[in-house]
């Protein structure tokens, strides 16, 4: 039997003994086996969400280990329906192995894989704005090289991938290998040098030279656009001490990152120690590693919802208009002046000028959406179809809250159109008579609430 096979069996016994029993859970909505390339069940993939979630929710791809020659997506879906729980689509997908294909084949396999996130995971109430990438092992080695391969061209022109037009925007590195020749010898603690030297030749090729080597080291490639890192091992990680090595790439380059080992003087935990779900350490490691996504997949959005409907309120009490407040709200988050802000929303007040058309703080509310998380390719179709659903579902919340949000309507006035273009004086019977300073106020709301999801 050669090396390879007593990985897979060995690997395979230890992965059945660990899920033995599980089954998807009640609350979580799958769909499986659907083709992302040409090469059969290898490329197969499936997508796990949140039962009944109603909104886009940010998106982790997974890339399984096995050091490049054992595991599919069957093997991984008890781990991703977990991260599913935590609010996200999860997309689950297999690839061919070694030695059936030789590395660096692996990445054309994931680069097929993004190509249908970015075509169709939107079907599926994923946000393609919100991407992350989470990889294992042998996986992390992977989806480390394909995040070089999407912020630097060199990486790209050499591995010949013509990659899609995506942005990672968080990536998790658990347990990773980033020195490819040296993890292929230390995969099994028990092999013999020969045998690693023979996985090694498994997974390069019997003539593998030092190019395929140089493109099995991820940490040589980072540059500052490499995605924001959770970086993590633990005390009986037989690739701990490769750690450092992206480490210090990261911090060469000045992303940012996070780095986490698990373990103590009274509890070892050995390598991909979190995939086993029924374990506190996982759940741990999981639930910190999770909320690293939503960090850098959500607005930075420092105040409560209450707050923000506060400080909107607050502007319009001031005497600015129903839009002007709102946006104002946000502005600090948004990265612009007040008066940027007064000046954008300008226009809108009094729905759409006094038209009584859309209230303003509805327009407020949506010109806040846009700056945040708004599509400005006029070709990505999918960017322009999640983003006309945030849309929708923000002005669904606040028409179901308040009974319309046209102007008029609101107000209760006249049906026929335009009022006089003059504003009314704000006074003390102004305020009280008027519904403006707490639809403001709802409008901001409904929003924080929405993007802090």
């Amino acid at each position: 039997m050669q090396v390879y096979q007593k990985l897979r069996k060995m690997f395979e016994d230890g992965d059945s003994a660990r899920d033995a029993g599980l089954v998807t859970p009640e609350d979580v909505e799958r769909f499986d086996n659907i083709s992302y390339g040409v090469h059969g069940e290898w490329n197969l993939l499936d997508v796990y969400r949140p039962e009944g979630a109603a909104r886009p929710l940010p998106v982790i791809v997974s890339v399984h280990g096995g050091g490049w020659v054992y595991g599919d997506k069957d093997v991984y879906q008890h781990y991703c329906m977990s991260l599913a729980q935590h609010g996200f689509a999860v997309v689950n997908f297999s690839y061919r192995l070694s030695p059936e294909v030789l590395y660096p084949e692996h990445l054309q396999d994931i680069n097929a894989a993004m190509h249908w996130v970015k075509a169709h995971i939107p079907e599926y109430g994923g946000d393609l704005s919100r991407l992350c990438m989470v990889g294992d092992s042998a996986g992390a080695q992977m989806a480390a090289m394909y995040a070089c391969a999407l912020t630097n061209p060199d990486v790209r022109e050499q591995l010949s991938l013509d990659v899609p037009e995506v942005r990672i925007r968080a990536i998790a590195l658990n347990c990773g290998v980033y020195e490819m020749r040296d993890g292929l010898c230390r995969v099994d603690g028990s092999a013999s040098p020969e045998e690693g030297e023979e996985l090694v030749r498994t997974v390069l090729g019997e003539g593998y030279g030092e190019q395929a080597l140089c493109l099995g080291q991820p940490a040589d490639f980072v540059t500052a656009a490499f995605p924001p890192a959770f970086v993590m091992t633990s005390n009986g990680d037989f690739l701990r001490n490769q750690q450092h090595i992206m480490i210090d790439a990261l911090e060469r380059n000045g992303v940012p990152y996070e780095f986490h080992e698990y373990g103590d003087e009274t509890e070892t935990l050995w390598h991909v120690f979190h995939c086993n779900i029924r374990s506190d350490a996982a759940r741990a490691c999981n639930d910190a590693e999770c909320g690293f996504f939503r960090k850098w997949t959500s607005p930075v959005l420092r105040q409560t919802p209450a707050e923000y409907a506060d400080r909107a309120k607050a502007f319009f009490t001031e005497g600015y208009n129903c839009s002007q407040a709102v946006l104002m709200a946000f502005a600090e988050e948004l990265g612009m002046s007040l008066s940027m802000a007064a000046r954008m929303a300008s226009s809108f007040g009094g729905g759409m000028g006094r038209l009584r058309e859309v209230c303003g703080a509805v327009s407020g509310m949506f010109m806040m959406a846009g700056l945040l998380c708004g599509y400005d390719d006029p070709k990505d179709h999918a960017e322009k179809t999640a983003h006309y659903k945030r849309i929708q579902e923000l002005a669904s919340e606040f028409r179901e809250k308040n009974g319309s949000m046209i102007c008029r309507e609101l107000l209760g006035l006249d049906q026929t159109g335009a009022s006089h273009h003059e504003p009314e004086k704000r006074t003390e019977s102004y305020y009280k008579k008027r519904p403006c300073k707490e639809l403001v106020g709802d409008a901001a709301e409904i929003a924080a609430r929405y993007f802090m999801m």
